[in-house]
């Protein structure tokens, strides 16, 4: 747009950002770094940053020491950053992100979901308009907050007022758009963009079918 005195004035574009958060123990995993399972000859992090880069402006991984983000030097898509506060959770993780995040609106994933998508990422921020954070939830009533878009300030604001690190508690306190997982059922019928690896058995169960494959 050019004014009347002749300069332009640009609008500021309008950003989004994703969050991935690795920082957590693994317990389950035999404390390994699932985001560098491999999948099909992929791993988990090369498609999780895959999917990311064309549906949002930046990309951060919340880790939980800055040791931790020299494994991903090779990666400069991406900003690496860590919980100061380390071990509270991934609510304490996403509060991180989003006070290092640029963009308004924030999809947070966890770093163990292979199959996330792109129509479903986009399905969920349309759904933001007019709410605090847009939640998958199945049929059972349990939700996939690590899963899920989220208002970057009220993230923020939360940091000031958070008494407890609760996701649960979080959102009971906030604006949320509960989505049933079933209506992704036209994008993603089998709904594998909610997988995640947990275990080890987790993971050899959800690779078998590929090293089946014939060469």
């Amino acid at each position: 747009m050019i004014l009347s005195n002749g300069c332009f004035l640009f609008k500021k574009k309008f950003m989004k950002s994703a969050v991935i958060l690795v920082g957590g123990k693994a317990r389950r995993a035999e404390g390994r770094e699932k985001y560098f399972f491999s999948i099909d000859g992929q791993m988990f992090i090369d498609r999780t940053l895959s999917t990311l880069n064309d549906i949002v402006d930046e990309i951060l991984i919340v880790g939980k020491d800055p040791g931790q983000g020299e494994k991903f030097i090779s990666f400069p898509q991406i900003r690496y950053i860590f919980d100061e506060i380390p071990d509270r959770g991934p609510l304490n993780g996403l509060i991180t992100g989003a006070r290092a995040a640029r963009g308004s609106e924030i999809f947070a994933v966890a770093c163990d979901m292979p199959f996330i998508n792109k129509k479903v990422i986009n399905r969920l921020f349309s759904f933001l308009p007019g709410y605090e954070a847009v939640i998958p939830i199945w049929e059972n009533g349990y939700i996939e907050p690590l899963h899920g878009v989220y208002l970057r300030d009220r993230l923020i604001k939360e940091e000031e007022l958070m008494e407890n690190h609760s996701f649960r508690d979080y959102l009971d306190r906030i604006k949320v758009k509960n989505i049933p997982v079933e209506l992704m059922n036209d994008i993603d019928p089998e709904f594998l963009s909610f997988t995640n690896v947990n275990s080890m058995d987790d993971y050899n169960h959800l690779t078998k079918p590929f090293q089946n494959k014939s060469p």
